[in-house]
C-alpha cells in the first residue's frame, strides 16, 4: 500500500505522522508528503517558496507500462490521483481550492488546470490537442498560462481580453471596476504605484470643487476606457521579470506580485475616511 511507505513520517502542515489510513499526496516539485486535506487547507505544498502541484502516487508504481493490458492495476492507477483523478477534476492541484467546472484557471491562484482525461482513446494529434485546446475560440500556450498566474481572479476574462489587444493592436475596452471604483481597482489588482498616484490626484480634486469634480468624473471615463489595456502592461511587465529570475526568487516574486490584494483596498479605504474627517476639523 502506498501509505505504508510514509508510516511514522510527520506531515509539514498539522505536525502528525501518517498511518496506513490516511489520504496522502505528494509534492511534484520537492516530494513532500501531505495530507490531502492538508494540502487543500494549506492552498498547496508547505516548503518555503515551493510551487509544486500534487503528484500522482500512481508514478511511484514500478514499471507503469507493464500494466496496461490489467484492467484491475489500470483501475488502481486511476483511483490513486493524477489530472484525470477525483482531486484533479474537483480542486486546484496547486492551491486546492474548490475547482468549478470548465473552469482552465484556478478562480483563487491562477493555475492552469489539466484537462481532464477521457475514456476514450486518442490519437497523438488529440492529446497534443488537448493539452492547448479548452474551447472553440481559446488556445492558450505557456506564455499566457504565465500572465494567467498573475492575474488570479477572473483569470479567463482577462486572458481573452490580452487575446484581443494583442491580436487586433487595440489598447481600449471598458472595465466598470475601475469606472466605479477608481481608485481602488488597481490597487486590489496590484498596481499600487499607479493606484496611489490615483489616489493622491483623487483627495486634490476634491478640493477643487465643481471644476475638480468635473475632472474626475473625466478622470472615471478615461480610467473606464484605458483601464484593462494599463493592467495588460502590467502583467507583460511582471512576467518578462519571472521569466528572467531562477529559483527561489523566482516563486517569491510570483507570491508577492500575482493574484489580488483585498488588505490594500480596505487599508486605503481606511485611510481615504480619515483624511475627509481630518480635513473637517
Amino acid at each position: 500500500m502506498f501509505a505504508q511507505k510514509y508510516l511514522g513520517k510527520v506531515c509539514p502542515y498539522c505536525k502528525t505522522s501518517f498511518t496506513q489510513y490516511d489520504d496522502i499526496v505528494l509534492c511534484d516539485r520537492c516530494g513532500m508528503p501531505h495530507h490531502r486535506d492538508c494540502w487543500i487547507e494549506n492552498h498547496g505544498c508547505t516548503t518555503f517558496g515551493c510551487d509544486g502541484t500534487v503528484f500522482s502516487p500512481a508514478n511511484e508504481l514500478p514499471n507503469n507500462n507493464s500494466h496496461v493490458g490489467n484492467t484491475d492495476d489500470f483501475e488502481i492507477e486511476l483511483s490513486l490521483g493524477g489530472p484525470g483523478s477525483d482531486l484533479a477534476s474537483s480542486y486546484c492541484l496547486k492551491c486546492g481550492s474548490v475547482r468549478e467546472p470548465g473552469d482552465t484557471f484556478c478562480r483563487h491562484c491562477g493555475n492552469h488546470h489539466t484537462p481532464e482525461i477521457s475514456a476514450t482513446p486518442q490519437t497523438g494529434n488529440d492529446i497534443r490537442q488537448s493539452s492547448q485546446v479548452y474551447n472553440s475560440t481559446t488556445v492558450y500556450d505557456d506564455r499566457q498560462i504565465l500572465e494567467g498566474k498573475f492575474v488570479g481572479q477572473n483569470t479567463e476574462y482577462y486572458l481573452l481580453l490580452f487575446r484581443k489587444f494583442r491580436e487586433q493592436n487595440k489598447s481600449t475596452s471598458w472595465n466598470w471596476a475601475a469606472f466605479i471604483f477608481l481608485p481602488y481597482w488597481f490597487l486590489y489588482r496590484k498596481m499600487y504605484g499607479i493606484g496611489i498616484g490615483v489616489f493622491a490626484a483623487v483627495l486634490l480634486l476634491n478640493l477643487l470643487g465643481y471644476f475638480g469634480i468635473f475632472l474626475l468624473l473625466s478622470g472615471h471615463i478615461i480610467f473606464g476606457v484605458f483601464a484593462n489595456h494599463i493592467y495588460y502592461k502590467q502583467i507583460m511587465k511582471k512576467a518578462d521579470v519571472y521569466v528572467n529570475l531562477k529559483e527561489p526568487y523566482a516563486a517569491e516574486y510570483m507570491k508577492k506580485n500575482s493574484g489580488t490584494s483585498s488588505i490594500s483596498v480596505v487599508t486605503v479605504v481606511i485611510l481615504y475616511m480619515v483624511i475627509m474627517m481630518l480635513t473637517k476639523l
